[in-house]
């Protein structure tokens, strides 16, 4: 299998880096021509979810989104959200972090596309990984499945029926150590509510809830944005705009 010192040899490739640091949306700044989302990326808060319907699925346990995804990562996470909530922000972010921790991170959008079964989802993940890394189907062959880290988002518009859907979930809760799944709350609490075998593949994931940004982090936010482009330059990072 392959060991970390592999893995520090696969290079992400320069199409799918850019991706990663795609902003997604056009800015400009005073300062600074050319900035990532890293620049400006401020993790947000998870709210923890309860096993119980009857509390709403609510407690009251918060955490900024780096202390649950920030480094390797190491089970099962399943992440709600609203739309444009910014749950793919987070999940390039994930990669990054998982990739930097000599981790093997792949991404996929299934948003639209259909998969039926593990058989036709495991070959896409391996598509993925070519599309990815500068490197072979052997090396991905030869990875350690624990040290893969499947990052899936937009499982909710994956073209399946709601049935369909739980049974490719389970498989892939089953035949994966590490996964952090973004779904929005609907596909969630359906599940959860239809009881029995429908929630069960749920137990092995931690649950959160994506939050809003709240004043704190918000201010956090525009603190960073005001500072780009002072790196060398700090009286006017002291600035307030």
């Amino acid at each position: 299998k392959m060991d970390s010192q592999h893995i520090s040899l696969l290079r992400i490739k320069p199409e799918f880096e850019n991706y990663l640091n795609d902003l997604e949306a056009q800015l400009s700044h005073p300062r600074k021509n050319n900035f990532n989302l890293e620049d400006i990326f401020i993790y947000p808060s998870l709210k923890k979810l309860t096993k119980s319907i009857k509390s709403k699925d609510y407690d009251k346990d918060v955490y900024s989104s780096k202390e649950i995804v920030g480094s390797n990562i190491d089970g099962k996470v399943l992440v709600l959200g609203e739309e444009r909530s910014g749950k793919t922000t987070l999940s390039k972010i994930i990669f990054k972090n998982a990739y930097f921790h000599k981790q093997l991170p792949i991404y996929i959008d299934c948003d639209k596309i259909k998969l039926n079964n593990i058989d036709e989802f495991n070959k896409k993940i391996k598509k993925e990984f070519l599309n990815q890394y500068n490197s072979s189907q052997y090396l991905f062959d030869e990875e350690d499945i624990n040290n893969i880290v499947l990052i899936i988002d937009n499982y909710s518009r994956i073209g399946l029926n709601s049935a369909k859907k739980v049974e490719l979930f389970a498989e892939i809760n089953s035949f994966y150590k590490n996964i952090v799944v973004f779904v929005d709350e609907y596909f969630y609490l359906e599940e959860r509510l239809q009881g029995k075998e429908s929630s069960a593949h749920f137990e092995s994931f931690k649950v959160y809830q994506l939050m809003e940004f709240g004043h704190e982090l918000r201010e956090r936010l525009i603190t960073k944005w005001n500072k780009l482009g002072c790196e060398e330059e700090i009286e006017e990072c002291d600035l307030h705009y």
